[in-house]
């Protein structure tokens, strides 16, 4: 095999081991990275995976009272919600989801979703 054959050669099947980004094979991507459950802080996931199922997708049309409603709205205040979402309402289905009450939400994760 000549030199500069065997030089294209090795040049070819070291760019063929990066990936698309450039980097080194089987390292993640930064965005690729799993995030903590407890990092969470976007609104429709914290809802949609601890709410909806009993106050409905959109606060409306679940079993549970409808957060959606203008007058359930006008009635409870950012306090009553902050409280009840992470205490809960005993003798009730509605359970506490603060940490500090037993749920898995952190007090951050409880004000992104009052």
């Amino acid at each position: 095999m000549s030199r500069p054959f065997a030089t294209a050669l090795a040049l070819t099947l070291a760019a063929g081991a990066c990936d698309s980004r450039g980097g080194p094979p089987g390292k993640p991507a930064a965005d690729s990275q799993e995030v903590r459950p407890s990092q969470v802080m976007d609104f429709a996931v914290l809802y949609g995976s601890n709410c909806a199922g009993c106050h409905g997708p959109q606060g409306r049309g679940g079993p549970a009272a409808a957060l959606g409603d203008p007058v359930y709205l006008a009635l409870a205040d950012d306090a009553f919600l902050r409280r009840v979402s992470a205490e809960g309402v005993p003798g009730t289905a509605m359970p506490a989801f603060a940490r500090s009450a037993g749920g898995m939400l952190t007090d951050a994760q409880i004000d992104a979703i009052v």
